[in-house]
């Protein structure tokens, strides 16, 4: 990893609901990529406790975890436009999803690095 690809702004969204099983398994493997990453949870109000765990969890990624609790199921679609809009407010480089087939849903157009990325990820076009 070169010293100007450690200076982009990376994030991925993560929506949530009754996610308490697998949350932090999701946090832990994303911040074990090689590529360094920022996290966005968007947390529709999970009544088992999911919003507590990612809160727990930002006590060690203190920089890189963030979270937007919603009131109510929302939905997803609203969750992912609720991140886009909070990524672009906080001048991330490259938002990812993690639910599409190339993760990539947006890549600030000051970068040309979205190949050199998705590779470094291991995702094929």
């Amino acid at each position: 990893m070169n010293a100007r690809s450690r200076d982009l702004k990376n994030i991925v969204i993560i929506p949530t609901y009754n996610e308490k099983e697998n949350i932090e398994k999701i946090i832990r493997k994303v911040f074990s990529l090689e590529e360094r990453f920022h996290i966005l949870i968007v947390d529709d109000g999970s009544p088992d406790g999911t919003a507590e765990i990612v809160k727990g969890l930002q006590k060690k990624f203190t920089e890189q975890l963030h979270i937007e609790e919603r009131t109510g199921k929302l939905g997803l679609g609203t969750a992912y436009i609720h991140g886009f809009k909070w990524c672009l407010a906080k001048g991330y480089d490259y938002i990812f999803d993690s639910g599409s087939a190339t993760g990539i849903i947006f890549a600030n157009p000051r970068y040309d690095k979205t190949d050199d990325i998705k590779k470094k990820l291991g995702i094929r076009n």
